[in-house]
C-alpha cells in the first residue's frame, strides 16, 4: 500500500515541516502557499489524511500529509 492510501499519521497539535512534493506544488494557490522547510501546527484533520495548519485557510480543505514530514522534538529537562 502506498502511503497516499494510508490514515494520516499525525495529530491534532503536532507540529510538522511542509515539504511539498512536486505535484503538491502545483496544486497550491499563490494566495494560499505554505513556505517550504517551514514548521507548522496542525489545526485539524480531514478525511483521515488532509492536514490544515494553523494560519493556512485553505478553499480545498488542506493538504494531503504526505505533503508534510514530521518534526522531531528534542526532549526538554522536564521531560526527563
Amino acid at each position: 500500500m502506498t502511503n497516499a492510501k494510508l490514515k494520516c499519521p499525525y495529530a491534532i497539535g503536532e507540529s510538522v515541516m511542509y515539504a511539498p512534493s512536486a505535484k503538491g506544488l502545483g496544486y497550491a494557490l499563490p494566495d494560499e502557499n505554505l513556505i517550504a522547510g517551514k514548521k507548522y501546527i496542525i489545526e485539524s484533520i480531514v478525511k483521515d489524511a488532509y492536514i490544515i495548519v494553523v494560519g493556512y485557510n485553505s478553499v480545498g480543505g488542506g493538504l494531503h500529509w504526505t505533503e508534510f514530514k514530521s518534526v522531531q522534538v528534542a526532549p526538554t529537562t522536564e521531560d526527563l
